[in-house]
């Protein structure tokens, strides 16, 4: 289930970034940054149709984020995390805390300053 949202994720961000790459670059803000001037109107057409499937794509693409991000609580046993994979030919290590041993070993600092 986990994979089904990164996919739905990154297919509408995709359609996303392509339609805002499609529009005019003199409508709406834009000509505030470079765009060509002009009055602004309503839209008509195919601009009005492509200003509403990127609100879609945007809506989705942020809504895929968080179906993403609460998938793994909604669904633990679809999250890729919940179950470890394991490599057949290596074998099995069973390390408890009480079998490491680490012992501190003394510093030596030398007393004498340093020549320049």
């Amino acid at each position: 289930m986990v994979s089904f949202f990164l996919w739905l994720h990154v297919a509408f961000g995709l359609l996303f970034i392509a339609a805002v790459l499609v529009q005019d670059k003199g409508t709406g803000l834009s000509a505030t940054f470079g765009g060509s001037g002009g009055f602004y109107a309503t839209q008509r057409g195919a601009a009005k149709v492509l200003h509403t499937l990127t609100v879609v794509f945007i809506t989705v693409f942020l809504l895929s984020a968080l179906l993403t991000l609460a998938a793994p609580k909604w669904f633990p046993q679809a999250s890729t995390s919940a179950k470890p994979t394991t490599n057949s030919s290596a074998p099995a290590v069973n390390i408890k805390p009480s079998d490491i041993k680490v012992e501190a070993q003394p510093v030596k600092v030398n007393p004498q300053p340093l020549k320049k």
